[in-house]
């Protein structure tokens, strides 16, 4: 039984070890793609290099959870759990200013094609501008596919 269990502690650090080198090399590469869209003035580049930091944390996240399967002590899955909801919440806030900046790269085209010009907004043109904006962005995300007919 001890050679069992010896088996699967090994098992389970080498996948840890694995999804950890996973997140650390999308991070790295989402730097240096970032880093060179910055040199060539690329303004979709925040949004690019947030999402990359973003998959980088969830693989992240991944090894931590994995990692409670082999934690042998209180101590060790509180400072486990304490990690998982600093990484969780980073990927929240990638998540909001993703959004953010989506709009914010997204309203001049939206102020163009709405024909609003100038900083100053009237009430209906702000409010047709964030409808705009929103329907912009509902049709960026995915949308679920139903694979029922299979």
């Amino acid at each position: 039984m001890l050679e069992i269990e010896h088996y699967f502690d090994t098992f389970v650090r080498a996948c840890i070890l694995l999804i950890e080198i996973a997140g650390i090399a999308v991070i790295v590469i989402s730097m240096v793609r970032g880093f060179v869209g910055y040199l060539r003035k690329d303004e979709s580049i925040r949004i690019e290099l947030a999402k990359g930091i973003m998959l980088g944390l969830e693989f992240k996240v991944g090894s931590e959870v994995l990692r409670s399967v082999i934690v042998s002590g209180w101590n060790e899955l509180g400072t486990l759990a304490a990690v998982i909801l600093l990484r969780s919440l980073l990927t929240l806030l990638l998540h909001w200013e993703i959004s953010e900046e989506e709009k914010r790269v997204l309203e001049p085209a939206v102020m163009s094609h709405l024909h609003i010009r100038g900083p100053k907004r009237s009430p209906k043109q702000a409010q047709r501008l964030q409808q705009a904006c929103d329907t912009l962005q509902q049709d960026a995300d995915p949308k679920p596919t139903n694979d029922s007919k299979n």
